[in-house]
């Protein structure tokens, strides 16, 4: 409500009303962001048709390898794409539509950085790659798929500022499209014709290189419907620093890397220790696939992030807290879903990934399965508490819970992977997610006093953990692979109906939201 208006009566209604707008955001964001995850159906595809065609040897390499092009993109670009979303945002909403010369001055001078930080990490795998394969006893065939991991960051980081940039308008579909369409139709069209030149790690390395050099220009054509290219460009060309930026942008790409660090840690020392090719391909893929269900909570938080910092600098928290506690209750049904599903029918999707145990040896339900199947739980039920710590710019936090944790976390992995290999791998990674969440969450609550509530959020938990005990009690019965999938099936039916004898709020919410949308 605006801040002139001094009746009674409308500033009763006031917060609701704002609470709503923010909500109708939010969820026409998410919408859009959502149309991403059917890219992930694609990218779901890539996976065991890249598996049949390079063999599960050749794809265990590729896990392995492609940690590294993660880690520079975070250490490079991460920080900046965050900065450019939040403080663009705001230099979005407060300047008028013809007047953004501040928003291509935050813009340009991120590209600018990205770029030359890019084009540096290529150049340094370059030169540096035999001498990694040496120090982390890796074979002398991981060179060539490093170097082309490392020429990967450069478009990769680029394509992802302009990503951000073009979210600053608040108009997601352009973002959706690049990212759930281009990325993984790139993808799938590049793997058969390297595979058919290179059918190696390094083809596979080949095909996403190639995808991230698409992915860019797609990006550049997606910013270009909303924002003057030239200018731009020119600011790109002739960069102003913005201390504001550095200051938030180094300390959160630092958290970032070392988030991923984190997440990925597991399979650079199971390689090191000398795990076969074969197990690195069925971990890579089982640890990638429970990774993908993190885009229920991305849908969400890339819709958040623009809304919570304007929201932020006008000091409405408590529409803020309401939001997380709704928002989380959401995002902890929906992953909750596929989890169960996972978890009923493991066998069925290993083979479906060309994992599976005849082709690997390892049991058909191998115990590291479940520790992973906790990972993707955790980060969408606590996560966006530490996307608002990001958010309300609290970089600094996050970047000291990720480098504590870091540190416990090699710890664990050295200690786990020669006692216990798989298992000890995904106890560590485990470990490592649980303990960022919670600090995320405690200083959530100091920094800016919100909190996760239990009484908003028990629903999905408690139908969770129902649903999961009948599927234990069941297990043992379902001997067949018809079977697995009857009992993943039945099991979902059974979590949804749970969730309706429970009051069934979340989609409730959901339907409220989209009638007053339509109604607005």
């Amino acid at each position: 409500m605006p801040a002139e208006v001094e009746h009674t009566t409308e500033r009763a209604h006031a917060p609701d009303d704002e609470n709503t707008d923010f909500e109708r955001e939010l969820v026409r964001g998410a919408g859009y962001n959502a149309l991403s995850l059917l890219g992930g159906l694609l990218n779901g595809l890539w996976v065991p048709v890249a598996t049949l065609l390079f063999g599960a040897a050749s794809m265990g390499g590729y896990w392995v390898v492609l940690p590294f092009a993660e880690v520079l993109v975070s250490l490079i670009a991460q920080g900046f794409c965050d900065a450019t979303l939040v403080y663009g945002s705001r230099t979005f909403a407060a300047s008028k539509h013809e007047d953004r010369d501040a928003l291509y001055r935050l813009a340009g001078f991120a590209l600018f950085a990205v770029g030359a930080l890019g084009l540096a990490a290529g150049i340094g795998v370059q030169l540096a790659a035999p001498a990694l394969t040496r120090a982390l006893n890796l074979d002398a065939h991981f060179v060539l798929p490093l170097i082309l991991a490392g020429w990967s960051v450069l478009p990769l980081g680029l394509a992802e500022v302009l990503i951000a940039l073009s979210k600053t308008n608040m108009r997601m579909q352009e973002s959706a499209l690049v990212v759930g369409g281009v990325r993984p139709v790139s993808l799938m069209v590049l793997t058969p014709i390297a595979w058919w030149l290179a059918p190696s790690t390094a083809g596979i390395l080949g095909a996403w290189l190639g995808s991230q050099i698409i992915l860019f220009v797609f990006a550049l054509r997606a910013v270009a419907r909303w924002f003057d290219l030239r200018a731009l460009l020119r600011r790109a060309l002739r960069p102003r620093p913005s201390a504001q930026m550095l200051k938030f942008a180094l300390p959160q790409s630092l958290n970032m890397t070392l988030n991923r660090y984190n997440t990925r840690l597991d399979m650079v020392m199971l390689a090191a220790f000398g795990t076969p090719e074969v197990a690195l391909g069925a971990y890579g893929f089982a640890a990638w696939l429970v990774g993908e269900l993190r885009a229920i909570r991305r849908a969400f938080s890339g819709a958040l992030g623009p809304i919570a910092a304007r929201h932020h600098a006008r000091g409405e928290t408590r529409i803020l807290e309401e939001v997380l506690n709704r928002t989380s209750r959401w995002t902890t049904a929906l992953v909750a879903l596929p989890v169960i599903g996972l978890a009923a029918a493991w066998p069925e999707v290993l083979v479906v990934g060309g994992v599976g145990a005849a082709r690997t040896g390892l049991d058909p339900y191998p115990a590291f399965v479940a520790l992973l199947l906790v990972v993707p739980f955790i980060n969408c039920a606590w996560g966006l508490a530490g996307n608002l710590l990001i958010f309300t710019g609290h970089s600094g936090w996050n970047l000291f819970n990720t480098a504590l944790v870091a540190i416990l976390n090699t710890g664990l992995n050295w200690l786990l992977i020669p006692r216990y290999g798989l298992v000890g791998a995904a106890g560590a990674t485990v470990f490592a997610v649980g303990a960022i969440s919670v600090l995320q969450l405690i200083e959530l609550h100091q920094l800016e006093r919100m909190r996760l509530r239990a009484r908003a959020v028990w629903v999905p938990y408690v139908a969770l953990l129902c649903t999961l005990a009948a599927v234990a009690g069941l297990a043992e019965g379902a001997s067949t692979p018809a079977l697995r999938v009857c009992l993943a099936l039945g099991a979902a039916a059974a979590y949804v109906a749970t969730l309706k004898v429970l009051g069934m709020t979340e989609l409730k919410d959901l339907r409220a939201l989209m009638r007053r949308r339509r109604e607005a």
